[in-house]
């Protein structure tokens, strides 16, 4: 097996104006049974919902959070919806990685002029305790990134939803916010990926490394913001005697070179042995390996 790695400084430049992910959307199949697979499994407390109760005819989403982590778990109504088109070709994913910001409206103009595609313009939603401004632009294939600007005192999360009381809550195993999400591409499309993020949200290049052994390998590169708060780690496979197991995901979830991503979720958690115990009892599908030194663990967990 060859291993190579590679860190690069982050790109110099203006203050930042990404603060951090407000959210992580994914488009399910069943937005309820999905809300209680995080509660049981993970621990996550359901807090808000929106669909006919709340005036909305074409979708249903739940919002579950812990910590510092919101995710919104959004299913169609209807069968001929984006929605449902978007779960029949990749089955429940992510649609939408949405970042709180200081300024929506000059993220927006800034992003389409560098490139990005302009899905919804800057919007202003209030409520009497608070406002918040919204703005959308494409990601990479029907990837979306909405900017979110929450002005002090906002008293909601996002309009058309409601809170739940009391909330659906179970024991927390610990979670405490999004460490990365990672994408993966199909031979050839690393590179690209790269280029838009860092053209396009000025991303830097935090860390390169290609893995190759006989039969299989991949190359994979880090980007992040200037903050250094959101992390994007993008893989590729490589071309070999066998297929990758990134090559497979790519073809069930029918994501194909540069148009489709597929997204895995990481979290922080100190410390990290009673949340991997937690969400293996609650029969999580997890992997731990020892990273560095016996006192510092990685655990993955399966959620697509």
């Amino acid at each position: 097996m060859k291993v190579t790695s590679e860190r690069s400084r982050l790109t110099d430049g203006s203050q930042s104006q990404l603060l951090a992910i407000d959210y992580i959307e994914f488009y399910v199949g069943n937005a309820y049974q999905s809300s209680q697979f995080y509660r049981t499994v993970f621990g996550f407390a359901v807090t808000a919902q929106r669909g006919l109760e709340t005036g909305v005819r074409d979708k249903v989403s739940y919002i579950v959070e812990q910590g510092d982590i919101r995710l919104i778990l959004t299913e169609a109504l209807t069968p001929d919806s984006l929605i449902a088109e978007h779960v029949k070709l990749h089955g429940d994913s992510v649609k939408d990685i949405a970042f709180r910001v200081t300024d929506a409206d000059h993220l927006f103009e800034e992003t389409v002029r560098q490139g990005a595609v302009p899905i919804a313009k800057p919007e202003v939603y209030e409520d009497g305790q608070g406002l918040i401004i919204k703005a959308t632009v494409g990601g990479v294939g029907n990837t979306i990134h909405s900017f979110v600007e929450r002005r002090e005192g906002t008293g909601f999360f996002l309009p058309t939803f409601r809170k739940l009381s009391p909330k659906l809550a179970a024991n927390p195993v610990g979670l405490k916010d999004l460490d990365h999400v990672a994408l993966a591409v199909e031979n050839g499309g690393l590179d690209h990926l790269v280029d838009f993020y860092r053209r396009v949200f000025r991303f830097g290049l935090l860390h390169e490394e290609n893995v190759i052994t006989e039969y299989s390998g991949m190359n994979s590169k880090v980007v992040q913001d200037q903050l250094g708060v959101i992390k994007f780690p993008i893989v590729e496979p490589v071309l070999a005697k066998r297929r990758s197991q990134i090559d497979e995901y790519l073809t069930l979830r029918r994501f194909g070179a540069y148009a489709q991503t597929g997204w895995s979720l990481c979290v922080h958690q100190i410390p990290i042995m009673p949340c991997f115990q937690s969400a293996q009892a609650n029969s999580a599908k997890t992997w731990i390996k020892s990273v560095s030194s016996a006192s510092w663990w990685i655990v993955t967990i399966m959620v697509t």
